[in-house]
């Protein structure tokens, strides 16, 4: 499900955030810009590819954003760990994006349950979210 992060009739400056948390993994997010029309400008990667968060950093200018969607996909590959507990470290697995700048100040989005997936034998978790950016 798409949810929808209000921007400003303005130039500010939005910017956004990830938080992941997993119990044993390396973990990897690409944020993705996708604009009206098809065009997609892929973002810098999480820096940290066995965290997979993202610091702060700054997506554009409110008026330039609008109708776009932000996208950010997550890998999570899990190795060595006994096949009894992959189950609970998929369940456990959260991901907090934070968006900064909009219309109603920040606004934090979380990753659901339908919005991840277990491949390779569940070895392999992948997320994803949409935030559509939107004017009122």
């Amino acid at each position: 499900m798409t949810e929808q992060f209000f921007l400003k009739k303005d130039d500010s400056i939005i910017r956004y955030k990830v938080d992941l948390e997993v119990n044993k993994g390396n973990a990897s997010t690409i944020p993705r810009l996708k604009r009206m029309g098809g065009s997609i400008k892929n973002l810098d990667p999480s820096p940290d590819t066995k965290n997979g968060s993202i610091p702060k950093r700054e997506l554009g200018k409110s008026n330039d954003l609008a109708d776009a969607t932000l996208v950010f996909d997550t890998a999570v590959l899990i190795d060595g760990v006994p096949a009894s507990e992959l189950d609970a470290i998929f369940n456990s697995l959260k991901i907090v994006y934070t968006l900064f700048g909009g219309l109603d100040g920040d606004q934090v989005f979380e990753l659901g349950m339908k919005e991840k997936l277990q491949f390779m034998d569940k070895k392999l978790i992948v997320a994803s979210k949409a935030i559509k950016l939107v004017t009122q």
